[in-house]
């Protein structure tokens, strides 16, 4: 009879868990996708709604995932193809994706509104034509001034690509603004749009001072009379490795010109990292024979310095001449190549 009486308890504590849901500080994770059996995804916060990578196992093409959250954030799952998918959650939801990997632009996110709306957008616009993703972002920004996506889409498609003009820019974060006047995150998003359009070829790089794992203060001062190229990247990103030889093999075709015409130019290189954990870092940082100082605090895109100079792709190059000034800023390294080669 006692044995009776446990076992009724037992499973009446869980169907009273199971009924209340997902606690206030976590959030539950859950989707199947097509056309795959086995596979990971990797998944982190750029926002700071977990300290970590972490990766999503699938089987069968099934997962499910929960983790404990600050407030309110964003999620980026990252694909294999590199591609990358937003979640917006809240503590206590419940997501859920159901897509196919043939096609990932169109999966289906539900658990808020913020996810549906954004689920309607890519829905409804397709990836490869830039105009009327931008067109639309703004459209769905007008009509939609107070939802976390509108941020995420004005970042997307207004300040990270190159050649948009400044007031485009700023007359919809002004709409975004209005709508969320004391929102920390749009605030923030204010500063990254003024040192975005501050960073341009052109001007003095701005000021910073980082100590780099070869306990090497490096300022601007230091590059003084000196040109260099200051890029960001991460060792959750696929083609780290690949990305620091294709650096230290341009500084050194530069540094011995094969034409015989040209004279040798002299480039340094300086890495910043936004890697969040020692191990990705150490397995993908340049080896010494790169010899690429490089800098990182672990703190990924909540790093002070890449939210003073507005780093929000990877990988960026900075291009510094020797005056102190920025010769080219874009995430291409053929942009790179061109640019050092015509000097």
């Amino acid at each position: 009879m006692r044995s009776r009486i446990v076992f009724a308890v037992a499973i009446l504590s869980l169907l009273l868990i199971a009924s209340c849901g997902v606690p206030k500080s976590r959030f539950r994770l859950s989707g199947k996708y097509e056309n795959i059996k086995l596979g990971d995804f990797l998944i982190f916060s750029p926002d700071g709604g977990m300290e970590r990578i972490d990766t999503l196992h699938l089987l069968d093409g099934e997962f499910e995932y929960e983790c404990d959250i600050n407030g309110d954030a964003t999620f980026c799952i990252v694909y294999p193809n590199n591609s990358q998918l937003v979640v917006w959650t809240h503590g206590g939801d419940n997501i859920r994706i159901d897509g196919d990997v043939n096609n990932l632009w169109n999966v289906k996110v539900e658990g808020n509104d913020e996810n549906a709306l954004y689920t309607e957008f890519r829905q409804q616009n397709p990836p490869t034509d830039t105009v009327k993703l931008r067109k639309s972002a703004a459209q769905f920004i007008r009509q939609n001034p107070g939802s976390r996506v509108s941020a995420y889409l004005l970042t997307q498609y207004f300040v990270v690509p190159d050649g948009v003009p400044a007031d485009s820019t700023e007359r919809l974060y002004k709409v975004i603004q209005k709508a969320l006047p004391t929102d920390d995150k749009v605030v923030q998003l204010g500063g990254v749009i003024k040192q975005r359009y501050a960073l341009h070829e052109g001007v003095a790089i701005p000021a910073f001072d980082i100590v780099t794992s070869d306990s090497v203060h490096h300022t601007p001062s230091k590059y003084k009379g000196k040109s260099y190229v200051f890029y960001f990247w991460a060792g959750w990103q696929s083609g780290a490795n690949y990305l620091h030889e294709q650096l230290s093999r341009l500084r050194n075709e530069l540094q011995q010109p094969t034409d015989g015409k040209s004279r040798p130019t002299d480039i340094s290189l300086l890495g910043y990292s936004l890697d969040v954990d020692t191990l990705t870092l150490r397995i993908n940082r340049p080896t010494d024979e790169q010899k690429i100082p490089t800098y990182c605090d672990l703190e990924g895109f909540n790093s002070p310095l890449v939210n003073q100079f507005g780093i929000r792709t990877l990988p960026t190059f900075i291009i510094v001449g020797a005056d102190g000034k920025i010769k080219c800023l874009t995430s291409s390294f053929r942009e790179v190549e061109k640019v050092l080669k015509d000097k």
